[in-house]
């Protein structure tokens, strides 16, 4: 049935997403994990057990951080650095899935001035639940725009913050949504994304 979230329209807000399709990690070809697979799985047995899938799972567990989450932070840290370089940023990372350790290497790797709070209960965090709210929006308008559904007015709002075709290869990360790992087979989704901006900017 879905959730009204018409009561958050009257709240003054901005949003940038940076978008994993999840067929794109599943269906790509990383070396390793083919290696891996190709194994007998006898190699794999500890104290009479097999955990061949155990470890095939944590080293998908770590590609996807170390490449796929990476670019996602990467992409919002610079574009929160290009579009709020004069405001003081407060920032929370929900860690559900990764060790705090893990996540503090990657913002040392890309070398941010952002001092992240990590949060283990993400409940009592307001902000992280509006971002939960905004991400299953943002979900819902994708798959709305794949089948020409119409959005209701709390999407509708959060559409107004997309912005496509920012041009410059080195500003690549202006586009809002982002999607990380970028392909051509996108390029139809972003053609429909930018007529339904012109859309709703033309209905206002």
């Amino acid at each position: 049935m879905g959730h009204d979230y018409s009561i958050f329209e009257d709240l003054n807000f901005e949003v940038y997403f940076t978008v994993t399709f999840c067929d794109d990690f599943k269906l790509r070809d990383f070396d390793l994990i083919t290696r891996l697979n190709s194994q007998d799985d006898n190699l794999f047995l500890v104290n009479m057990r097999g955990i061949k899938d155990k470890i095939i799972n944590t080293i998908k567990n770590s590609i996807f951080l170390n490449i796929y989450e990476y670019y996602h932070l990467k992409n919002a840290m610079d574009f929160i650095k290009e579009k709020f370089a004069d405001k003081k940023i407060l920032l929370f990372v929900d860690s559900p899935q990764c060790q705090d350790r893990h996540w503090k290497e990657l913002f040392s790797e890309i070398t941010c001035s952002f001092k992240p709070n990590i949060v283990h209960n993400s409940e009592d965090i307001a902000g992280i639940q509006f971002a939960d709210v905004l991400a299953g929006t943002m979900e819902n308008i994708l798959e709305k725009v794949d089948k020409n559904s119409n959005l209701n007015s709390f999407e509708k709002k959060v559409v107004l913050n997309f912005s496509q075709g920012n041009g410059k290869i080195d500003k690549i990360f202006l586009n809002n949504p982002q999607i990380v790992m970028w392909d051509e087979k996108y390029e139809p989704l972003v053609m429909k994304i930018n007529e339904l901006i012109d859309k709703i900017q033309n209905e206002n």
